[in-house]
Formats: C-alpha cells, sequence, structure tokens
C-alpha cells in the first residue's frame, strides 16, 4: 500500500502495468499492443511505458491495492510460456525488436522491422527524456537509481508534482531535470 500522504490521489508510475491497466481510448489508438511480438512476457510492460511516456501520457497507479494475483490457488490456469518449445527463438525476436523501438538496444538479425510506424516511440517527449528522469542508462543499458524505492515511497510523485504545467496538463518534465538535477 502506498503511504496515505496523498490521500486519493492516483500516484505517479515510471512504469506500466498489463495486469491492471486502463485509460481513455485513445490511448491505445495512440500506443497500439506490437502485434509483432510474439512470445513476449517480460518486455511488454516496458515497451508500453516508454512509448506511451514518449506520446505525452503518464502512468499512475491507486493509491491503494485493487488488483491481485492469485499465485497459489488449487488448479492454476495454463501459463503461455508453456508452449514455447513451438515457438522457439520468438521470444528473443520479440526482446530485440522491443529493445530496438525503444531505444535500448541496437538491432540485429531476428529483428523484425515491420510496422514500425505504428509501434514506434511517439514525438511528444524523447525516448532520451524518458531514461534520463527515471535513471535508466540509455547506453549501458543500467538502471542509474533504485527507481522501485523512489516510486514505491511515494517520492517520484511528490517531486514531480511540483512540476505541474500552469495549464493543469501534464509535467513539464524538462523543467524537472533542470531544476532537480536529474
Amino acid at each position: 500500500e502506498v503511504r496515505p500522504m496523498f490521500g486519493a490521489s492516483p500516484i505517479l508510475q515510471p512504469f506500466w502495468a498489463a495486469g491492471f491497466a486502463f485509460s481513455r481510448g485513445h490511448f491505445i489508438m495512440n500506443v497500439p499492443y506490437d502485434c509483432c511480438l510474439p512470445m513476449m512476457f517480460q518486455g511488454e510492460e516496458i515497451d508500453i511505458a516508454v512509448r506511451s511516456w514518449t506520446f505525452g501520457y503518464d502512468c499512475y497507479t491507486p493509491h491503494n491495492s485493487v488488483a491481485f494475483h492469485p499465485y497459489h490457488r488449487k488448479k492454476r490456469p495454463p501459463m503461455f510460456w508453456e508452449n514455447a518449445n513451438k515457438h522457439q527463438g520468438e521470444a528473443v525476436a520479440s526482446a530485440r525488436r522491443v529493445q530496438a523501438l525503444i531505444g535500448l538496444g541496437t538491432p540485429n538479425k531476428g529483428y523484425s522491422h515491420e510496422n514500425e510506424n505504428m509501434y514506434g516511440v511517439g514525438t511528444v517527449r524523447p525516448v532520451s527524456l524518458y531514461y534520463r528522469v527515471f535513471g535508466i542508462d540509455g547506453a549501458t543499458h543500467k538502471v542509474t537509481k533504485d527507481i522501485c524505492a523512489w516510486a514505491t515511497r511515494g517520492k517520484l510523485h511528490s517531486d514531480m508534482v511540483a512540476f505541474i504545467r500552469a495549464d493543469g496538463k501534464g509535467i513539464d518534465y524538462d523543467r524537472a531535470v533542470r531544476e532537480l538535477r536529474l
């Protein structure tokens, strides 16, 4: 649970959660799921987080936990990776595609360029600013700060709400970077 310091306000987060996501309809029109990512499990959330951020969206979480995974149920449902042997190499190729499209890797063979314009990053905010704000070194692909602690303790939210634009339409991340020396 996030501390009650924010009242009923949703809490700003650097990432997007596939298991609990909702938005206005234009979100999925602007940032659609990439159809060219077969067998993608770990990677879809950073893909959507980075792409949506570059389209001008911010991600938030409720201030209370409202959704859970029942991991310890008597009869577990089938998992998609149980069929991985039928899809050799697809997960690796999908990971390469995500890394290339969000600027965290150089594509090599096995990278599909199909529909790149539809599933690439936006132009509202540069992807390099996302990595800078959230402490990810785009060159080394290493996290340079404890993002989870920063987000779950509410510090990310309290740091950034100080930079809400005068028109109330989002956070001025350029100003936040300058003033917080991120």
